[in-house]
């Protein structure tokens, strides 16, 4: 085998989640990943509630991970720390159990995007979620602001006028093109000058290859569901990343 650390993936059901192969490819140094998937065949996305109430089989999925051995655990499905709680302290604590049944580290992408916001020292955001329905839209914002963020906007596609009303999340896939999250990055800090950072919400949005390019175009800095827990395990293992990858974040570790 290999002393490089082994690193546990959890992914929501239902869908390819690409973060074991990103994550291997950003480090510097070897790593070895394994991905398991939350035992819920049937979760309802649509249903905030029903995503709340997998909470059970996220803890199982994080300790089957702690069982391989993994150094460190990583929850991809931003929601998945946040649905149904509108409280910080309460996300906070759905985060402890996560680790606790995990038994090693653990980030999840909901909250990494909080720590990489209060890292990079932001206070006024606006938050792009290409593909969300309402009440996501609304879950995110009500999170966000209990994390004590000065939200001036949050808008998917639909919003900003790209596509016709988001009916279901099952549309993300269609919803998700490197060409439309860069023109709704575009439209929402033209409407949103005084934002000191723009997050993406949502792990079918890809930012990872873009991210330096659009802080550039942008001038500030970009949070995403995949970078941001890209930064937060990272950070967690102390692993040297890929030169410039996750822009102005990848200058904090």
């Amino acid at each position: 085998m290999t002393d490089a650390p082994l690193i546990g993936i959890v992914t929501p059901p239902g869908w390819y989640d690409p973060t074991a192969a990103e994550f291997e490819r950003l480090c510097v140094a070897p790593v070895r990943t394994q991905q398991c998937i939350v035992a819920v065949p049937d979760l309802d996305y649509d249903d905030l509630n029903a995503i709340a109430a997998a909470l059970p089989e996220v803890e199982r999925a994080a300790q089957m991970m702690g069982l391989t051995g993994a150094a460190a655990v990583a929850m991809t499905g931003t929601p998945f720390v946040w649905a149904g709680l509108a409280a910080e302290p309460d996300i906070r604590l759905r985060l402890a159990g996560v680790t606790a049944a995990a038994a090693c580290p653990t980030v999840m992408a909901g909250t990494a995007i909080m720590d990489a916001l209060r890292a990079l020292g932001a206070e006024r955001i606006a938050v792009a979620t290409p593909y969300y329905t309402k009440s996501w839209r609304n879950q995110t914002e009500v999170a966000l602001r209990a994390a004590g963020f000065d939200v001036l906007a949050v808008q998917s596609a639909d919003d900003l006028e790209l596509i016709e009303a988001i009916a279901s999340i099952d549309d993300h896939a269609r919803l998700s093109s490197a060409d439309q999250l860069r023109e709704i990055m575009r439209r929402l800090i033209g409407a949103n000058p005084g934002a000191d950072a723009l997050v993406v919400a949502g792990a079918g949005a890809r930012l990872l290859e873009m991210t330096p390019a659009m802080e550039a175009e942008l001038g500030l800095p970009v949070v995403a569901s995949d970078t941001a827990l890209y930064w937060a395990l990272a950070g967690a293992l102390g692993l040297e990343l890929r030169p410039g990858a996750l822009g102005k974040m990848g200058a904090l570790l």
